[in-house]
């Protein structure tokens, strides 16, 4: 049996108290998903100094590559799909085509714009 992820959007919390009870150590991340409220990572700080601000980076950036993962995925498939169709030249596509529209729409995501 295979064990599933906790479902996406994830979110990142940095309270002390939360939908999923509280955090036992105050200066920890809370990953949680917003369905069911369930969460899916405790991501604790180092100690202080430049190395907090770099566990928060961290944490935002596991947040948003989960986030994204299955719209890159889906966009990466659908340009290999079209890429397939115009090198064996069963499809050829106008100038204007919106072709690359998904891939735009998920790197955008990606990179958190």
């Amino acid at each position: 049996m295979e064990t599933k992820h906790t479902p996406t959007p994830w979110i990142l919390r940095t309270t002390s108290s939360y939908s999923c009870g509280p955090v036992r150590n105050s200066r920890g991340f809370i990953i949680e998903t917003t369905h069911s409220n369930r969460c899916s990572t405790v991501f604790h700080l180092p100690m202080a100094g430049h190395l907090e601000d770099e566990a928060t980076a961290n944490a935002e950036r596991i947040v948003t590559a989960v986030n994204s993962h299955d719209d890159l995925l889906a966009a990466l498939e659908g340009l290999v799909d079209t890429m397939e169709l115009i090198i064996d030249g069963s499809l050829k596509l106008p100038a204007n085509s919106s072709v690359c529209t998904p891939a735009k729409q998920a790197l955008a995501q990606a990179r958190g714009e």
